[in-house]
């Protein structure tokens, strides 16, 4: 399966994944089908770069667009926040708004750097599903965190600042949602059923089609959310 395979099967899980959140009575399932949907996105966007021109320009362009994001989000009123928020880095292809943080970064890293060594890539990515369901699913960080505060009373604010925000925002796991059922609740491990799609990848692009996932993931938003709102 060449790229555009790959990025297909990953747009369809993600709309089944939309369509579960759009419409919370929806299947569980759906849920579960979705979870492949960005570990593969990832891998393609990984495997984009061997044919980026300039990676340096692209670099720069992401930091550009980033800078503007953040400042009109800043600025933003409760009418244009969602469309700096959302639309804006849809459109542009920003990464000011991935969703996942230092986690899925280094998930990128890992398909980047091993994306042509297929043993490599079988052990790092297992490793990595298990390592974040661990860290998503147990009670072990909070309760180093208890333990920490307990034994310092005084780093209770380096604490709470982890808590609330370099954990959920900039590492990407939540404390909220800590504990619950591995099926219904964190069901992250079910990315690992990406691993037989990507290493089907031929790693050819395929066809040339740039700017239509762009569209369909900016559309397909706003198509599930008038419906769910207005029918």
């Amino acid at each position: 399966m060449n790229a555009f395979h790959l990025k297909l099967i990953a747009a369809a899980a993600m709309l089944l994944d939309h369509i579960a959140y759009f419409f919370p009575n929806t299947s569980i399932c759906f849920h579960w089908i979705g979870r492949i949907s960005a570990p593969i996105f990832i891998f393609c966007a990984g495997n984009s770069v061997h044919y980026t021109h300039s990676k340096k320009l692209y670099l720069l362009y992401q930091f550009i667009v980033c800078y503007i994001c953040g400042y009109l989000i800043q600025n933003s009123n409760a009418d244009t926040e969602s469309i700096c928020f959302f639309l804006l880095p849809a459109v542009t292809g920003s990464l000011y708004t991935m969703e996942g943080g230092l986690i899925f970064v280094s998930l990128g890293l890992i398909l980047y750097l091993f994306s042509y060594k297929k043993i490599y890539m079988i052990l790092s990515y297992v490793l990595f599903v298990l390592l974040y369901t661990f860290l998503s699913a147990s009670y072990f960080i909070p309760a180093a965190l208890h333990k920490i505060w307990m034994i310092f009373p005084a780093l209770r604010p380096c604490i709470d600042c982890m808590e609330e925000y370099i954990l959920p925002v900039l590492i990407g796991i939540h404390p909220a949602a800590y504990g619950g059922s591995l099926f219904f609740v964190h069901y992250e491990w079910m990315m690992i059923f990406a691993l037989p799609v990507l290493l089907h990848c031929n790693h050819t692009r395929g066809l040339k089609v740039k700017y239509f996932f762009y569209l369909f993931y900016m559309l397909h938003i706003m198509l599930l959310w008038y419906i769910a709102k207005f029918l």
